[in-house]
């Protein structure tokens, strides 16, 4: 029986595919900018996400749901790579980003219980409103 050669790993094989996605990606980024995978200019890493959002958009449009599964996995994969290239912590931001619509939230069904309306999508401009009194407030 003739032996079987290994080949060598690849490079990202390093990384866990076990790790959850956003840490994953966070590591494949890490892993390929020290080999000299960066965005030469933030804008250029902004327009990455531009492209990848008008590709998901195209595949909404087709309704062709894996097509659109892989594209956003690109916007999300684009955007944490451009939020490293601004020295961010993706992590760190969603963390904010999640708090704040948390806040705002809280604060339309707060509003929403006060006023006697239900929030079920049928009072949108009333909660768009005090989403803006929310951002207003600091929220």
């Amino acid at each position: 029986m003739e032996k079987m050669e290994k080949t060598a790993p690849h490079i990202l094989d390093e990384i866990p595919p076990a790790l959850p996605p956003l840490e994953r990606a966070c590591r494949l980024i890490e892993k390929t900018t020290l080999l000299g995978w960066v965005w030469h200019s933030h804008s250029d890493a902004a327009g990455k996400v531009q492209e990848e959002l008008g590709e998901a958009e195209e595949a909404a449009v087709q309704e062709d749901r894996e097509h659109l599964i892989e594209e956003c996995g690109d916007v999300l994969f684009s955007a944490i790579s451009y939020v490293m290239s601004l020295g961010i912590a993706p992590a760190e931001a969603l963390d904010r980003a999640n708090r704040k619509f948390c806040g705002r939230f809280n604060y339309i069904e707060e509003k929403m219980q006060e006023k006697g309306l239900p929030l079920d999508g049928n009072h949108v401009e009333e909660e768009s409103i005090l989403w803006q009194e929310a951002k207003k407030a600091g929220l």
